[in-house]
């Protein structure tokens, strides 16, 4: 049996962008690598992102993810 039209246009269908999260933040990575990706994907600045901890101070750029996450469920 012939396929439909219908068919042939939904097998052509493909993704045009690239999707911009992929998986969580390790927790050995740091905030800054984590930071540096986070502005290569959304094309921000160098230095726009601030990840901050829940008394609203910037974590600094060499502590870990898992600091990051274990301040704010602490809080």
């Amino acid at each position: 049996m012939p396929e439909s039209d219908e068919d042939e246009e939904d097998s052509r269908i493909t993704r045009t962008s690239r999707p911009t999260r992929f998986r969580a933040a390790r927790w050995d990575a740091t905030i800054g690598t984590i930071s540096k990706r986070i502005e290569e994907v959304f094309g921000l600045p160098e230095g726009a992102v601030a990840l901050c901890g829940p008394n609203q101070k910037p974590l600094r750029r060499d502590a870990l993810i898992a600091t990051l996450r274990k301040r704010w469920g602490d809080a």
